[in-house]
């Protein structure tokens, strides 16, 4: 009888093998390693303007977020409008705190939010395998300390807005199967953001169309 229902049982429903007993042990591990990535860049993050790690634009990104302006081409109007509703808020928590600093601490956890969802994909990926969120905090941690970014994670610059935006399309198309309601909103601020986010799209229809071709019956919708 358990061998008859674990047959008609979906396979998204499947029992999980052993050490990857519940999805929260993936959402547990990817929110420590959004944490620990957070710590990490706070405890060196840069304390106001710097030339270091190539951030040259800091200051006019800044510049463009307090005074409603438009840095240099493309613009970056998404970043800009998020990076104005970010600084005012932390101006209330952080009243006394640089205003540098605080543009500095939102790529901070913009960075530590790519690492979570970064874990969150490979936990996925890896759902198969024994102990499969360890493997995927390891993979998140070192994606974390990698030098691109850890480094850009310091300092008030679009890159890491960028990266969180690049892991969430890896998740919208692995874990959700590229279904619309979740895919179109992400290429759509992506696009908005950084104009290289369309370098991705050749990338995007491929899965799209390798996926459909091998299950010709899948619904994206």
């Amino acid at each position: 009888r358990a061998e008859s229902q674990a047959e008609s049982q979906p396979a998204s429903e499947a029992a999980p093998v052993d050490g990857a007993t519940s999805p929260w042990a993936a959402r547990l591990a990817a929110g420590g390693a959004s944490l620990a990535a957070l710590a990490l860049y706070v405890a060196t993050l840069a304390q106001g303007i710097t030339w270091a790690h190539d951030g040259a634009d800091s200051g006019e990104l800044l510049a463009a977020a307090v005074s409603n302006g438009v840095p240099h081409p493309p613009g970056y109007p998404l970043y800009i409008l998020i990076l104005q509703g970010w600084l005012w808020l932390t101006s209330i928590i952080f009243p006394a705190s640089d205003l540098a600093w605080r543009g500095n601490l939102f790529s901070a956890t913009c960075a530590a939010l790519s690492v979570g969802v970064t874990v969150l994909v490979l936990s996925y990926v890896l759902r198969e395998e024994r102990w499969n969120w360890l493997w995927a905090l390891l993979a998140g941690l070192a994606w974390a300390v990698s030098p691109l970014l850890w480094s850009q994670a310091l300092i008030t610059e679009v890159y890491a807005l960028h990266a969180l935006f690049v892991t969430l399309l890896g998740w919208a198309l692995i874990c959700k199967d590229g279904r619309p309601r979740w895919l179109a909103p992400i290429l759509i601020v992506g696009m908005g953001h950084h104009l290289t986010f369309l370098l991705l799209m050749p990338a995007v229809f491929y899965f799209l169309w390798s996926e459909s071709t091998l299950e010709p019956g899948r619904r994206f919708a």
